[in-house]
């Protein structure tokens, strides 16, 4: 701390870092509170969160969920402990997505040929096998979406995606707001 700054004026920094963070915690929440109850469906929160730009192992959301649950319902998230559970998330910057090398990296680790590419094949057995499993509806989105990214000279019914171009749809831009 210089001397210039004092005590009173970092408070009222952090506070005000505390009052962004809730206001956008609570632009997302009311998304999903179409009946304004200061509720939702539990169901909901992921995508909540997701729209956050977190990206939590499924395991992480699990926790997540479980401890913005009232003992009473676990079906509903009330406004108030989401706010109180994500305010810590967002200013600790838990679960912020992988940036384009680190992913990149990563992707290549998984080329063990050497190729620039998986076949679609490759890319399910991947997915579906290993680690966090992806699920059938998780398995065809990124499908749908990778397959734009390949090679036009490959076979269309296993084409090859080619990662490096994929990975622009991956990485998230950190938002400042």
């Amino acid at each position: 701390m210089t001397e210039s700054t004092s005590k009173p004026e970092i408070k009222d920094e952090a506070e005000q870092i505390v009052a962004q963070i809730q206001k956008k915690l609570t632009e997302a929440f009311d998304v999903f509170d179409g009946d304004k109850t200061r509720s939702v469906d539990a169901k909901e929160v992921p995508t909540i969160i997701h729209s956050l730009n977190l990206v939590p192992t499924q395991g992480e959301m699990r926790d997540l969920v479980t401890e913005m649950e009232d003992g009473d319902n676990s079906d509903v998230i009330k406004y108030e402990k989401f706010v109180a559970v994500m305010t810590d998330v967002l200013l600790n910057k838990k679960f912020k997505p992988a940036n384009e090398n680190k992913l990149y990296k990563a992707l290549q680790v998984l080329d063990t040929e050497n190729k620039g590419y998986y076949t679609k094949e490759d890319l399910v057995h991947l997915m579906t096998s290993e680690g966090e499993p992806f699920n059938t509806e998780e398995m065809n989105e990124m499908l749908q979406t990778c397959t734009a990214f390949a090679d036009p000279a490959s076979q269309a019914d296993n084409p090859h995606i080619l990662y490096k171009y994929y990975i622009n749809d991956l990485v998230v831009e950190d938002t400042k707001d």
